[in-house]
């Protein structure tokens, strides 16, 4: 009987192979949404121009409108593609509802892994964070307890500071951009959500952009942001301790709490 690696036991394996499953699906739903979004363009622009999100995730596409067709050079020839350009929205739509389908399933699954390592309800303490965006990262980092140090993640994801100096000359700080992409990827989408809702990271994200000297750009912030979020994550998975937002904004240590 074959073994696994030392640190590859198989509910890791299979929570990487969902997650490279989940990056299938998520492309998926990304070229149907822009298909769908480019054939709307071409014969229903008011449509994108009236509406503040006119292809949001859960939201069916606008019917034809007839006085939709925008005048511009070569109008006809738009007027002409309306018919197989519906139709072919048609199939994009299919393809989307489809993916998003897919998707759900397959984060129930990612989420399921979560719940048999007891960790769901860990990762979900931090504020914004979800139980799929958790897994999305664990799924490239694998067992937290082979990693001893919290900004090993984030160097792995090539987002440390990387230093552009040379003599007197002192260029653009970025981030090393090495490691793993898709850990990279993961972290990336992952800190959308506790932006808006985690008063921890958006007062850091508001220091960072507003600061005097130095404001990082709103690039510079995420990917700031989301090397922190690795860094929480690994300490909430390594401690098995809840998140504590006092901690995370350094008002109390570790250790006093």
């Amino acid at each position: 009987m074959l073994l696994p690696p030392p640190g590859r036991h198989p509910i890791w394996a299979r929570l990487q192979h969902l997650a490279q499953r989940r990056v299938a699906v998520l492309q998926a739903a990304t070229a149907a949404w822009q298909t769908l979004r480019d054939l709307q363009g071409l014969s229903w622009p008011s449509v994108l121009d009236a509406a503040a999100q006119p292809l949001g995730r859960h939201q069916a596409p606008p019917p034809d409108h007839a006085g939709g067709l925008r005048r511009r050079p070569g109008h006809w020839w738009v007027a002409a593609e309306r018919v197989g350009a519906a139709e072919r929205a048609s199939f994009a739509v299919a393809d989307w509802q489809r993916a998003l389908q897919e998707l759900g399933d397959v984060e129930d699954g990612m989420v399921a892994v979560l719940d048999q390592l007891g960790l769901t309800r860990l990762v979900t303490t931090i504020t914004g964070l979800s139980a799929a965006g958790a897994a999305a990262i664990l799924a490239e980092t694998g067992d937290p307890t082979c990693s001893d140090i919290a900004r090993t993640w984030a160097k792995h994801a090539g987002l440390c500071p990387r230093d552009n100096t040379s003599g007197r000359f002192q260029g653009q700080t970025t981030t090393s951009g090495r490691g793993r992409p898709g850990l990279r990827t993961a972290a990336w989408r992952a800190i959308w959500g506790p932006l808006p809702h985690n008063p921890v990271f958006a007062a850091r994200y508001a220091h960072l952009t507003g600061r005097a000297h130095n404001p990082l750009t709103d690039g510079q912030a995420r990917a700031a942001l989301a090397a922190a979020l690795l860094r929480r994550l690994h300490a909430v998975c390594t401690r098995r301790q809840a998140w504590d937002p006092k901690i995370a904004a350094g008002e109390v240590t570790a250790t006093a709490a």
